[in-house]
């Protein structure tokens, strides 16, 4: 299940985050890896500064609550929601 839910994220992402950073989502997915993926893409979206929708936030959110990131590393993601 949350395979699938990072899954939909990472096609969300895919029509305007560069395509390194979905990749290096997907592959820590299907490494069994799901929170350090989760994580690492949360800082390359922050680091990028790239905006994302309120979906895509929304998603992250619900993420990070389901595989216990640390509270900062999802809090950062909140500042790129362009509200769309």
């Amino acid at each position: 299940m949350i395979d699938d839910r990072l899954r939909e994220l990472a096609a969300m992402l895919s029509t305007h985050v560069p395509a390194s950073m979905v990749e290096i989502l997907l592959s820590y997915v299907e490494a069994n890896e799901a929170e350090i993926g989760l994580e690492t893409l949360c800082d390359l979206l922050a680091d990028a500064e790239q905006p994302l929708s309120s979906a895509e936030v929304g998603l992250i959110q619900e993420l990070g609550r389901v595989l216990a990131l640390p509270p900062e590393r999802v809090e950062q993601i909140e500042e790129l929601n362009t509200g769309e």
